[in-house]
């Protein structure tokens, strides 16, 4: 949970799926607590306010959510019911429909990374994105409300996820989320016309930065995980020791990097056999270059073609007889 030591009995948390998020420490002073959370892609969250003593009952407190400096609630919580043991929550963006008021809740979306396109970058465009993946709860002191009379307007602003980004315009921010809407699910009402006591200028500020596990791991929030020992490297004794757990993680990672051998392995017996085919394949238009050029067409000395003569078999001119052991030929 997110404190703040000039405001004892305050306590601001973010619930995903409605279980309580685990939160891993940023840096915080008097009057503002930064966090980080993790974040699941499709599940939504909310914030979570609970007051307790000996936090003061003298104000009213108004709690304004923004997140990605895009999506906008807030909520008026009266002095006389600060102290209620379920505490308040802000889980989405209410907005009204033939002037009836629903809420869309918040949503985790998964953010990707795209190539710069060449066009330059605006201040607008890198302004955006350093706000991206942060959940900011701003409380302020009420002096007096006045209630809206007039009837809602009928009224839906359509705000989708970012989805994608230039990783240039991140300037370096690790990022991996944005935040959406869900689709609707229950009513709201609000009040408006606040006068503060101290001229808009809140008490307590909260920034939760949220990110993937990946993210807070290469961020050095969350320590990264060790590679197991390898399994052929582990005495019997130390095997003994490891629980249900390790021994489950130290033979996927076997197993794992035995795929990994074997698909090295079967790519070099793959390019192994290219080389052999194209060896081959060399060596037969070498032949066939060679037997070609044997009885190819020559060139005379007016470079006119004329066809080489294969050589021919020696024509007999006469009869062959032996006489006291010499060969001697009659001719015909």
């Amino acid at each position: 949970m997110a404190i703040l030591p000039l405001h004892p009995g305050l306590e601001v948390t973010i619930a995903v799926d409605g279980k309580q998020s685990k939160e891993y420490n940023a840096g915080s002073d008097t009057t503002v607590n930064k966090r980080f959370i993790e974040a699941e892609t499709g599940k939504t969250f909310g914030v979570n306010i609970r007051f307790s003593p000996p936090f003061p009952l003298r104000y009213a407190v108004a709690a304004y959510v923004t997140v990605d400096d895009n999506l906008r609630e807030n909520k008026i919580i009266w002095a006389k019911y600060l102290y209620s043991p379920q505490g308040f929550s802000i889980d989405g963006v209410n907005y009204h429909v033939n002037s009836r008021a629903y809420l869309k809740p918040f949503r985790f979306s998964v953010l990707k990374s795209v190539e710069d396109s060449g066009e330059p970058l605006t201040e607008d465009d890198v302004r955006k994105l350093q706000s991206v993946g942060i959940i900011t709860v701003e409380l302020l002191f009420i002096d007096r409300v006045v209630p809206n009379s007039a009837k809602p307007q009928d009224i839906l602003v359509e705000k989708k996820a970012l989805g994608t980004y230039n990783e240039k315009a991140a300037k370096g921010n690790v990022i991996s989320h944005a935040a959406s809407e869900a689709q609707s699910t229950q009513e709201y009402d609000r009040i408006s016309g606040i006068q503060y006591v101290d001229s808009n200028i809140p008490f307590a500020t909260f920034h939760f930065h949220y990110r993937s596990l990946e993210a807070l791991k290469s961020l050095d929030i969350v320590p990264r995980t060790p590679d197991p020992p390898n399994l052929m490297d582990v005495d019997e004794e130390h095997l003994q020791t490891l629980d249900r757990t390790d021994l489950h993680r130290m033979i996927h990672h076997w197993q794992r990097q035995g795929r990994a051998r074997s698909s090295t392995q079967d790519g070099a017996l793959q390019d192994e056999g290219r080389q052999q085919r194209s060896q081959r394949e060399i060596q037969s238009k070498k032949s066939a270059i060679k037997s070609e050029g044997s009885d190819s067409n020559i060139k005379t000395e007016d470079n006119s073609e004329q066809p080489t003569s294969r050589p021919s078999k020696r024509q007999k001119i006469g009869k062959e007889r032996v006489v006291e052991g010499r060969i001697v030929i009659e001719l015909d």
